[in-house]
């Protein structure tokens, strides 16, 4: 099912782990009107960035989210976040583009530039004020948690 002009159901439904695992990581319809303003605000995005956006992580099952380590909060599992990379631009040039055109982005809640890898984008629930919060994700400490800096 194509949700957008560049963005489809599969993609956020896709997960390498989950797919390892044979676990089931099909969004529960009660989750669709935050994958709907996920999507519309992704497609936002690559609209402005004018390259293809490819997604490593959309929807989480509790079973995905728990078996790769995201929080037990995590946006993933309510459909209102993604890991991704834009085609021709390193982690640091995306994370960088979207400090710089901010204003000109969706209200997201968090954008994380997590270890060089890939870029998380996600949205705050609905009616609740996002935080705006830019932060790098570089470290993990003995316990096995991740290190935040956040970046004004």
């Amino acid at each position: 099912m194509q949700l957008t002009k560049n963005f489809s159901l599969a993609e956020f439904e896709y997960s390498e782990t989950a797919a390892r695992y044979a676990y089931d990581n099909t969004i529960p319809r009660e989750l669709y009107p935050n994958l709907a303003r996920l999507a519309e605000a992704l497609q936002h995005f690559r609209d402005l960035v004018g390259k293809p956006v490819v997604l490593s992580s959309g929807y989480r099952s509790l079973a995905t989210n728990e078996k790769v380590g995201g929080s037990k909060t995590s946006a993933h599992m309510k459909a209102l976040a993604a890991d991704l990379r834009v085609v021709g631009m390193t982690t640091t040039e995306l994370f960088a583009w979207i400090r710089e055109n901010r204003d000109a982005l969706p209200r997201f809640d968090q954008v994380i530039d997590e270890f060089g890898r890939w870029v998380h984008i996600g949205l705050a629930d609905d009616g609740k004020q996002p935080r705006r919060q830019f932060l790098l994700a570089r470290t993990i400490n003995p316990q096995g948690r991740v290190g935040y800096t956040e970046v004004a």
